[in-house]
């Protein structure tokens, strides 16, 4: 059976949280520890779309202009691609983040956004049922629960 990794982003591959927090701060967005925790679609209090656009805009002048803090699992990722291994990022992240982290970081062409928890285990059994054995990291104990509830491996970073 192929090996599948899979990996977190934020928090996982790079270090986002403060330049999260800043970008929603600067789009006139309250930032609430859940927004970076969860997926939007279980937040209390969403933002607008245009709030997400302004956020997203900010993101990415941020990351030009001061770049982002990439973790060791990011450079374990590209050793895995470089080794010919199928890598995968499944993230809560919205379309428009994902984009301003590309402006900025060499990420692998198969990222899956906007994901909340439940659906990455989905994604993780679905992969399973085409041949692969999925490997998912993530920094978050409740997700990693999730996965190892569902008898898939994961890891806690």
């Amino acid at each position: 059976m192929k090996k599948l990794w899979a990996f977190d982003l934020d928090g996982s591959l790079v270090n986002s949280y403060t330049v999260t927090k800043r970008a929603y701060s600067r789009a006139g967005i309250t930032f609430t520890p859940e927004m970076f925790a969860t997926n939007s679609s279980t937040w209390v209090v969403k933002p607008t779309e245009e709030q997400r656009a302004k956020k997203a805009q900010v993101l990415a002048e941020i990351l030009t202009s001061e770049g982002i803090e990439t973790l060791p699992l990011y450079h374990f990722m590209w050793q895995l691609i470089s080794n010919g291994e199928a890598v995968e990022i499944w993230t809560g992240a919205s379309d428009a983040t994902v984009e301003a982290y590309r402006s900025t970081l060499d990420l692998p062409e198969k990222i899956v956004s906007k994901l909340a928890p439940a659906e990455k285990v989905a994604l993780a059994k679905t992969r399973r049922s085409e041949g692969f054995e999925v490997i998912y990291f993530d920094d978050s104990f409740p997700v990693v629960n999730l996965f190892r509830n569902s008898n898939i491996k994961a890891l806690k970073v």
